[in-house]
């Protein structure tokens, strides 16, 4: 019974494989915008996969590998169908560096939805949950640019405890932001390679228009609040100009 619904799904399978191809060529009378070379070629890879055919599936794979996209389905599949895991790691790291960034990106977009919206609740925690996920890979006393995003997050936990009229909460994240500016701007680092789980010899460096330094970006961020700018940069002159940075806990 089992050997003959394995075949069916097999041949199931290269009959997908042959559509998939014929899609493929003709691909440019396509009308819809989510289906595209790229998913196709995809799909194909996919189905090599369920094929057990994987060599063939990588190399699809890394064929269609249009900005590694497919970095994190090919260090998978080294890993867990070829058990090649120091051929694994390397793809899986430059895929590991993407998600973080796009993570990032994607937080700062729920948090600022969140805000808009007034659910203060909501927009912490999923910028809470993104410092542990980030604090979860840095080394402890080795610089990366994950410090300087980790000062982005704490701004930002500043402004929405600010707009949730809890200034106690956002003298707090500000301060731990100051700190961590100051941790990353005396001897940046936009490099990835100090973080867990970071296997690649490429080199992955980080850009971003948060500021020329981390400082400044934490200024800028806080001036173009509107509501909140005022108490909140009175806060910051405080920090930066007293020692309450440094005797305060940063827990």
């Amino acid at each position: 019974m089992l050997k003959g619904v394995e075949y069916s799904c097999q041949k199931a399978s290269r009959r997908a494989l042959e559509l998939f191809e014929r899609a493929l060529e003709l691909i440019g009378q396509n009308k819809d915008k989510s289906i595209n070379e790229w998913t196709l070629k995809n799909h194909i890879a996919d189905v090599y996969v369920f094929l057990g055919k994987y060599e063939e599936a990588i190399e699809r794979m890394k064929d269609n590998n249009i900005e590694g996209l497919n970095n994190g389905h090919i260090g998978f599949t080294i890993a867990t169908a070829l058990h090649q895991p120091e051929d694994a790691l390397g793809y899986l790291s430059d895929a590991l560096i993407d998600h973080v960034m796009r993570i990032f990106r994607l937080v700062t977009g729920y948090a600022n939805a969140y805000s808009e919206m007034k659910d203060y609740d909501s927009a912490m925690k999923i910028l809470l949950w993104s410092r542990d996920l980030l604090n979860g890979l840095s080394l402890p006393g080795i610089n990366s640019y994950l410090d300087k995003a980790d000062a982005q997050l704490l701004t930002a936990c500043a402004v929405v405890a600010a707009q949730d009229q809890a200034m106690d909460q956002a003298r707090h994240y500000l301060m731990q932001a100051v700190r961590a500016a100051r941790r990353f701007d005396a001897q940046p680092d936009y490099g990835f390679s100090g973080i867990r789980f970071y296997h690649s010899s490429k080199p992955h460096t980080a850009f971003d228009s948060f500021g020329k330094t981390t400082m400044e970006g934490i200024h800028r961020m806080i001036s173009e609040q509107e509501a909140e700018k005022d108490s909140l940069l009175e806060i910051m002159d405080d920090l930066t100009n007293s020692k309450a940075i440094i005797k305060e806990s940063s827990s």
